[in-house]
């Protein structure tokens, strides 16, 4: 093999190396976040600075689902993701958003709320999906 040749298979074989050790290392998924205490409280609570863990609202109460993430094996960066967030009432889908995050820095805040009078009273349950995979879930009720 001529030498031209040698370093033009070497200079490949070190882009397809280079590229691929890249790509490892920016595309990252479900498996490398970690859900810390999640847990469901009121927008007045919130107000106050309190992250006070609720399990009953009144139809007068804003409710708020924090979902703090912590990145595995010392990673500092996800990248782009698709996070959505279903909230059902006695078991049916009532609200359904998807937003586009950009996991950029750890502990990350994944933060939804609804009004409770836009739910409607019942047993309710909110989850949180990362590019379709869950995360987590709480569970809550609304009274009238």
């Amino acid at each position: 093999m001529r030498v031209g040749a040698k370093k033009s298979l070497a200079l490949v074989v070190m882009i397809t190396f280079v590229s691929g050790h890249f790509a490892s290392l920016l595309s990252a998924g479900v498996e490398d976040v970690r859900v810390m205490n999640h847990f469901v409280t009121s927008g007045e609570q919130l107000a106050h600075a309190k992250h006070t863990v609720m399990k009953t609202f009144s139809s007068r109460d804003s409710i708020v689902f924090f979902v703090p993430l912590q990145f595995n094996s010392g990673r500092t960066y996800l990248g782009k993701h698709a996070i959505t967030w279903n909230w059902y009432v006695n078991n049916k889908l009532v609200s359904k958003s998807t937003k586009e995050l950009e996991l950029n820095h750890h502990p990350f805040e994944l933060v939804s709320g609804r009004a409770a009078s836009f739910l409607g009273a019942g047993q309710c349950r909110v989850e949180v999906l990362m590019d379709g995979q869950f995360l987590a879930s709480d569970t809550f009720t609304i009274t009238p």
